[in-house]
């Protein structure tokens, strides 16, 4: 049986030019959660739930409990802060149904869009409409509980409203028939492995700037293949917002302009995992391993 796949994508509005079919209010509020259990309730219209989760993500549990009005307030309070709130507009576009999520309080501003297909085939065969921003799939900064407990400081960083993109950068692969190979540089002090990646540049598009570094950081060269993905770019104890292109490489240079600074390794997806403990890697690679 085939895995269902989720895809999510960033929106700067709700997308104006279709009708959605039903609306519901949704509040969630978490209990507990650790990388292995999570304990959550949810308002979702006038039904209310308690929701345990148990397990890695290979073999995780679920127990749904229904609560009553009374019992979920109850709940409710005992959450804290460790709360969000939205509605959910469902739509239908070229055959697809559309949930999107428009967050309320702390969150206001972020839009959020999600589809979800029978198989990967289906996921990598999909052609986003022109209202979506980048993907943000395999960035864990929106995973439900990391919202829930996002900092009113931190608001800016991942809503669409707010500063966008502080980096940018590829996911530089290369298909050798059913062989599939990564690039990763190391950073200029030699310690940690990465994707090539650099600041913005004035009078530069997005694709422009990180083809520029691809080249100038790793010595190759390729053709963007899919839009860019949001990936957690952490340095110094700081989190950035990476703005990654898939880019299938079709030349490696032997001299480029920074190979007195960085190594560069070609290495398979399952090679770059072990090699680089970065957060921005192991996203995109997972990303990767969904589009090649």
């Amino acid at each position: 049986m085939s895995k269902k796949i989720e895809r999510i994508f960033l929106l700067n509005d709700l997308p104006h030019s279709l009708s959605y079919r039903k609306k519901e209010e949704i509040r969630q509020g978490y209990l507990s959660f650790d990388d292995r259990n999570k304990v959550h309730i949810r308002q979702k219209g006038a039904r209310f739930s308690k929701i345990v989760k148990t397990g890695s993500k290979e073999n995780r549990k679920k127990i749904k409990t229904e609560l009553s009005q009374k019992e979920f307030k109850t709940y409710w309070h005992s959450t804290g802060k460790s709360q969000l709130v939205k509605t959910r507009y469902h739509y239908s576009w070229e055959g697809y149904k559309l949930m999107v999520d428009q967050f309320h309080g702390r969150l206001e501003g972020l839009f959020t869009a999600e589809i979800e297909f029978k198989n990967e085939r289906k996921a990598r065969q999909f052609m986003e409409p022109p209202f979506f921003r980048e993907e943000i799939s395999f960035d864990p900064r929106y995973k439900n509980h990391y919202l829930a407990e996002l900092p009113e400081n931190q608001r800016q960083l991942i809503t669409a409203s707010g500063i966008s993109h502080s980096l940018i950068g590829t996911l530089p692969y290369i298909k050798e028939g059913e062989r599939k190979k990564v690039i990763l540089v190391t950073k200029k002090n030699g310690l940690q492995w990465i994707f090539p990646k650099g600041q913005q540049e004035n009078r530069m598009t997005y694709p422009e700037v990180a083809r520029m570094e691809a080249e100038e950081e790793a010595g190759i060269k390729g053709i963007i293949t899919a839009r860019p993905i949001r990936l957690p770019y952490v340095k110094s104890g700081r989190t950035y917002n990476l703005l990654a292109y898939p880019m299938e490489i079709n030349t490696v240079l032997n001299n480029w302009q920074e190979m007195e600074e960085r190594q560069r390794k070609i290495v398979s997806l399952q090679k770059a995992y072990k090699l680089s403990d970065q957060l921005s890697v192991h996203c995109g690679l997972q990303y990767l391993e969904q589009l090649i």
